[in-house]
């Protein structure tokens, strides 16, 4: 989607926070920016192995993203729970792990293929994009949600030279909207956060 923004087959896109943003726009140079942040997703580690994260122990398997930012916040989050310990920095990986008392052992996926491989895994980060498809109840099978946090909201991104456009107006009005809040919070009940 971001190439295609890019390169003015699309007018706008929704579908990532700001440090992928900003990612992508480092890494590819694309000349394209945040609008109003409108949503979050809580990162839920769900399991069909385990009820908690005090139930893991040495050599379990979690799933994460190979995405360098999805892939870092999840790390962080276990980090906030006391299972591992990381070097500093904005963005870690599982090569930046310091501590990891119980041994638990890191499988990096295509955060599409999190959700159909979790039999094979004790607990998985998924998207709520990917869970809700795949029929994952954040409550029920769920086993850590994380804290809700508007760096990770999902935004809407355009190009750069079109931030004062009416269409873009228009949209960010849209989609900012009381009409759209009720929508969100009606259709999703908890698994996404209107932050606007």
């Amino acid at each position: 989607p971001n190439t295609a923004l890019n390169e003015g087959d699309l007018d706008a896109n929704l579908f990532q926070h700001e440090p992928f943003l900003d990612e992508a726009v480092k890494t590819k140079g694309y000349d394209i920016m945040a609008g109003s942040k409108l949503y979050v997703c809580p990162a839920v580690l769900y399991s069909y192995k385990i009820d908690s994260l005090d139930e893991l122990k040495k050599g379990d398997k979690i799933a994460i993203s190979n995405s360098p930012s999805a892939g870092s916040k999840c790390l962080r989050y276990l980090e906030e729970e006391g299972l591992i310990t990381l070097k500093e920095g904005e963005l870690v990986g599982v090569k930046d792990i310091i501590e990891n008392p119980k041994g638990l052992e890191f499988v990096e996926l295509d955060i599409a293929q999190i959700a159909p491989s979790l039999d094979d895994v004790t607990a998985g980060f998924i998207d709520t994009a990917y869970a809700v498809p795949a029929g994952l109840d954040a409550d029920k099978d769920g086993i850590y949600k994380g804290p809700i946090n508007d760096k990770y909201a999902n935004l809407i991104a355009y190009r750069t030279k079109d931030k004062d456009s009416e269409k873009i107006k228009i949209l960010e009005e849209v989609l900012t909207s009381d009409e759209s809040k009720r929508i969100i919070e009606e259709k999703y009940k908890g698994i996404v956060i209107p932050v606007f």
